[in-house]
């Protein structure tokens, strides 16, 4: 990236173009066959799932805490003010 210029109107950043060693590098994409293979991947994305869920969970706990810490705030602060 170039240095930022100033404008009397505006801010300008001078962006190069894409760079020409920064090419992405094609994957090998071969889809599966087998039934049994599938299976795995269906069991694999299950317990993706599973541990997602779980994590999702916890952080719905650990929001209302925050919630219930914020609002026991608000309410210190309003006596202090009253």
């Amino acid at each position: 990236m170039t240095a930022p210029t100033q404008h009397p109107a505006d801010f300008v950043v001078e962006v190069p173009a894409t760079s020409k060693y920064l090419t992405a590098v094609p994957r090998k994409v071969s889809p599966s066959l087998s039934g049994a293979s599938q299976a795995s991947g269906n069991r694999s994305n299950a317990t993706r799932i599973s541990v997602l869920e779980r994590k999702q969970a916890e952080l719905v706990l650990k929001q209302a805490g925050l919630e219930k810490w914020v609002l026991d705030i608000e309410l210190v602060l309003k006596k202090l003010v009253a």
